[in-house]
C-alpha cells in the first residue's frame, strides 16, 4: 500500500522544488544583490523543507490510520 502512495505522490527534493520556483519569480523579483539572492534561495529552500517534513508527517499518519 505504501508503494502505491509512493507511485502516486513522486518524492522530489525541497531544494530542487526551491530553485524551480525561485526561477520562475527571478524576473518578477528585479535586480538583487548577491546577498540578497542567496538569503532569498536560504530562505525559498527552508520553507519547502518545512512545508516537505510536514507534508511526510501527514502522509505517514494517513498510512497508519488506514491500518
Amino acid at each position: 500500500m505504501a508503494s502505491d502512495v509512493a507511485a502516486n505522490f513522486p518524492s522530489r527534493d525541497p531544494k530542487d522544488i526551491a530553485r524551480a520556483e525561485l526561477a520562475r519569480w527571478r524576473r518578477r523579483l528585479g535586480s538583487l544583490t548577491h546577498e540578497q539572492e542567496v538569503r532569498i534561495e536560504n530562505l525559498v529552500i527552508s520553507t519547502a523543507t518545512k512545508i516537505s517534513m510536514l507534508g511526510g508527517e501527514v502522509m505517514q499518519s494517513l498510512l497508519e490510520d488506514r491500518r
